[in-house]
């Protein structure tokens, strides 16, 4: 890292940590959710096109979730099981990304270098680059979402 890209990273750092550990995880538990949410609709899509009906299997499922789909139905236990899933693993992550970026935050800090005051500003080519990023991965998810569908369409998913 340069010296410009320490010091981006840490005055970024230092105030993400202001907000704590706990509006992290609750962010992650949220996309992570929100994510469960699309794929538990896109599933029930799939399964229901043309006016199919879907079940879950007990022998599959094993007694206990087996039980659980009993009692919630199969498309309420599908949002369930989905959601909640990937909220866990939205907090997971957002554990392991946490823990990674403090222990550069006090890498750096135990190496001498200091949060500076004021926000450093950013070159127009700072700014682009993020923006790509942001753009490739928006392109990136209606690539996947506008292949889901299509497969769907088709039958083969």
């Amino acid at each position: 890292m340069t010296n410009r890209e320490e010091s981006i990273f840490l005055w970024g750092w230092a105030r993400r940590r202001r907000e704590g550990q706990r509006v992290t995880l609750v962010r992650g538990l949220l996309i992570g959710a929100i994510g469960g949410f699309v794929f538990a609709a896109i599933m029930l899509f799939a399964m229901t096109q043309g006016g199919a009906s879907f079940r879950v299997s007990e022998e599959a499922a094993g007694p206990i979730l087996g039980a659980i789909a009993r009692v919630l139905g199969p498309t309420l236990f599908l949002f369930v099981i989905s959601i909640a899933a990937f909220a866990g693993l939205g907090v997971f992550v957002s554990i392991v990304i946490w823990r990674r970026m403090e222990w550069r935050y006090h890498a750096l800090l135990d190496a001498g270098r200091h949060v500076p005051p004021d926000e450093p500003v950013l070159t127009a080519a700072e700014k682009r680059t993020k923006w790509i990023i942001v753009g490739g991965f928006g392109l990136l998810s209606l690539f996947l979402l506008g292949m889901v569908l299509w497969e769907i369409q088709s039958g083969r998913l």
